[in-house]
């Protein structure tokens, strides 16, 4: 699994987000052409070598020479209609189509109308379409699986648009990072260092916040953006794989949520489990922990998919009578797994089969399998569990011998 990792330690916008890919590898030719099936008619995308506290980085500059009579107001539709015209790859229209619909939510959240009603400004602009299309694009192009960032420098003092001057981080920036409870610093740079374009990206993208992943480093890349005080601001990405395949094992990021609660009827868990493992979770378990005055209470964790925080956050809050969640990114280490079924004398049972090294480490029958097969053919389900252990131990033995 490929992983892409943004260190925004002086912020981030989307040509820095771009000039940092290409520096790791991204090719701009390819990323060129890539583009061109934008509907945005002549644009250069250039690509200027420079150096910043004496380290070799990319600064992007992306130009259109757009249409005149092209809207100044651009809303989500007019980004939809966009991307649905163009000759994108599919899932390149679908994360940028995202990106644009959490700036509409953004600027609705700030400016008052509705998500189609809102007005993108800025980051609607042709030159900012090429950047936030370019992102994904590259991405794309590069194979990344999974993407992550650290906590993002916004900034300090005002910023003045068309709009009018605004303090750092702006109106729809700071909505954009709330809405994702994405941790943010300042270090007193004056300047916009994170605009709402790279706010946009990262919320969209990125699995989580925190600490760079466990991986294997391939590439690094630099991308320079605008000077603030004299100083140009830097952007870092680290591209690497999440195997580990010398040792036989699979290396993968993970979240793991956490709440503690004292007040909820116990049968509420077992819905809150079944809810969760629909939802996709890896796995579910309550655990019984003294609190605070000596009250009993019950641990709850959820591990889950990165980039599938914001929903268990949200089952967690809805589903139990916690008021906040804590969650971080571990990094686990897991045999590979495949599914093959074997015949029994109460029909096929799918088996999960653990792989280390090429070797079978651990085979058991599927549970929810043998639990219909035993309602099916009404025999107790430590029968059909012990029909299928059976055949595997067989199957095993032939093998060996």
């Amino acid at each position: 699994m490929a992983i892409a990792y943004f260190d925004c330690f002086e912020g981030a916008d989307g040509d820095m987000l771009l000039g940092a890919l290409v520096h790791a590898g991204l090719a701009p030719a390819a990323l060129h052409h890539a583009l061109s099936g934008l509907d945005l008619g002549a644009f250069a995308i250039d690509t200027i070598p420079v150096s910043g506290k004496g380290v070799g980085a990319i600064q992007v500059t992306t130009r259109v020479n757009s249409d005149p009579a092209a809207s100044v107001h651009p809303t989500i539709d007019d980004m939809a209609a966009l991307i649905a015209r163009s000759h994108l790859d599919n899932t390149v229209k679908e994360q940028s189509l995202a990106v644009f619909t959490r700036l509409a939510e953004a600027a609705a959240q700030t400016q008052g109308p509705s998500v189609q009603d809102a007005v993108l400004h800025a980051a609607g602009t042709p030159a900012a379409v090429l950047s936030i299309v370019g992102v994904v694009a590259g991405l794309h192009l590069m194979g990344i699986d999974q993407v992550f960032c650290s906590p993002l420098q916004v900034g300090t003092g005002t910023v003045t648009s068309a709009q009018g001057t605004f303090p750092v981080p702006t109106p729809v920036t700071a909505a954009l990072l709330q809405q994702r409870a994405v941790p943010v610093f300042a270090t007193g740079v004056r300047g916009e260092l994170t605009t709402a374009v790279g706010a946009a990206l990262l919320t969209t993208l990125a699995g989580g916040f925190g600490p760079m992943p466990s991986m294997v480093l391939g590439s690094v890349g630099y991308g320079a953006g605008p000077p603030h005080q004299g100083h140009g601001a830097l952007l870092r990405v680290i591209i690497g794989d999440s195997h580990a395949p010398q040792d036989g094992f699979q290396v993968e990021p993970i979240a793991v949520l956490e709440t503690n609660v004292d007040d909820l009827s116990p049968q509420v868990y077992d819905y809150l489990m079944e809810r969760a493992f629909g939802e996709g979770a890896y796995d579910v378990f309550c655990v019984p922990v003294q609190m605070k005055k000596s009250r009993c209470g019950t641990l709850v964790t959820i591990t889950c998919p990165p980039d599938a925080v914001p929903r268990f956050c949200e089952l967690l809050i809805a589903e139990t009578s916690t008021i906040g969640v804590r969650w971080r990114i571990e990094t686990r280490y897991k045999t590979r797994r495949e599914f093959k079924q074997v015949k029994t004398p109460y029909g096929p049972i799918s088996v999960k089969y653990a792989l280390y090294k090429g070797a079978v480490v651990n085979a058991s029958p599927e549970y929810e399998d043998c639990k219909k097969a035993a309602r099916r053919h009404r025999v107790p389900l430590k029968k059909v569990m012990a029909s299928a252990s059976a055949v595997i131990q067989r199957a095993a033995d032939g093998t060996a011998a």
